[in-house]
């Protein structure tokens, strides 16, 4: 990945949507408040895509977050990732072209190892960092975890080619084709 502009000062988080209410808002209360005491210089939020129920996942969680006080200025949001892949593929893509490439990614820890060997895979260039949100789960949801994870380790060693129609079965996006949206239409609460 080449940034197009010298990049901005500072780490740069990224949050990984999730579909449990409370596994997203633990994330975001870990990155507001590390955006809010300047540990991060902004927030890129990424995944949730989800057409068939007719909502954009990060677009929510640029709600969200400015509901639990963050400026809406430092955020910026995806519209078209619905997995750990292509969640990457937009912060990537966001981040690098608005300059921001020190990036802290910011999820569980089950997701985050995964999320490791993912960018271990693609060789990502640039230096990035890891936050751990706190899982407030039963046991029975962490189970049900666990085995999301597993899956998603496993589709790492079958052909993207291969995985790709097998996630937007699973995610009901069959047939419809992400678009990323640039940084400049994605930027705050009002893209």
């Amino acid at each position: 990945w080449q940034s197009p502009t010298p990049p901005i000062e500072g780490l740069t988080g990224v949050v990984f949507f999730d579909d449990s209410p409370t596994m997203r808002l633990s994330r975001l209360a870990v990155a507001v408040r590390q955006l809010k005491d300047g540990r991060l210089s902004g927030l890129v939020m990424v995944g949730g895509w989800r057409p068939e129920s007719g909502y954009l996942g990060s677009r929510i969680m640029v709600e969200e977050a400015i509901a639990l006080g963050a400026d809406s200025n430092r955020l910026l949001h995806d519209s078209a990732s619905n997995d750990t892949w292509s969640n990457l593929d937009g912060a990537l893509r966001i981040a690098t072209q608005s300059g921001h490439v020190s990036l802290a990614f910011i999820s569980d820890a089950l997701h985050l190892s995964r999320i490791e060997v993912i960018l271990w895979q693609r060789d990502y260039p640039y230096g990035y960092g890891m936050i751990v949100s706190p899982v407030r789960e039963t046991a029975v949801n962490y189970w049900q975890r666990l085995n999301h994870e597993l899956l998603g380790y496993l589709l790492l060693v079958v052909p993207r080619r291969v995985a790709e129609p097998m996630l937007r079965g699973l995610r009901g996006t069959v047939g419809q084709t992400p678009a990323l949206r640039t940084p400049a239409h994605s930027r705050g609460a009002h893209a």
